[in-house]
């Protein structure tokens, strides 16, 4: 069964634009569907949160972080992605997209419970570029419902 989770571009802390690009080289060999993708993620609020007990696709990767203020070093980190239909603007067609968790990440940080699921509010996604994305507007991700995956 397809739900659909309306929620709100929001600004992130634009740590994705800075880092992506550094992981997707090791992920892409793992995660080839992300081959495409635009090199930064959209952060969105949901309006009702996405509950994951687990993942399909999760790998292990060290990826070179350039933090701004010291020197780069290895860091070693957890990330899986769930195959997502992104709609924005509201209306227009759903574009392939993922959610895209980095186990580091603010959003996966205030996903755990202490359930062992994982009650997603804000999510970070992955697609292809879209012009004209604006902080503030709505749109609409399009999940598969599965055993692991339920809508709160």
């Amino acid at each position: 069964m397809n739900v659909v989770i309306s929620a709100t571009v929001q600004r992130g802390a634009r740590a994705a634009s800075k880092n992506v690009p550094y992981q997707l080289p090791l992920l892409i060999p793992q995660f080839p569907e992300l081959k495409n993708i635009y090199r930064a993620t959209i952060n969105m609020r949901l309006d009702r949160p996405l509950l994951i007990s687990k993942f399909e696709r999760t790998t292990f990767i060290k990826w070179w972080d350039v933090d701004v203020g010291r020197a780069g070093f290895w860091h070693p980190e957890r990330f899986s992605i769930l195959p997502i239909g992104f709609e924005y603007p509201i209306d227009a067609p759903t574009k392939e997209a993922w959610l895209f968790v980095s186990y580091d990440s603010r959003s996966f940080l205030l996903a755990q419970t202490t359930s062992g699921r994982f009650s997603f509010q804000e999510v970070e996604v992955v697609t292809e570029k879209i012009d004209g994305l604006e902080y503030g507007r709505r749109c609409k991700i399009h999940v598969e419902i599965t055993d692991a995956i339920d809508v709160g």
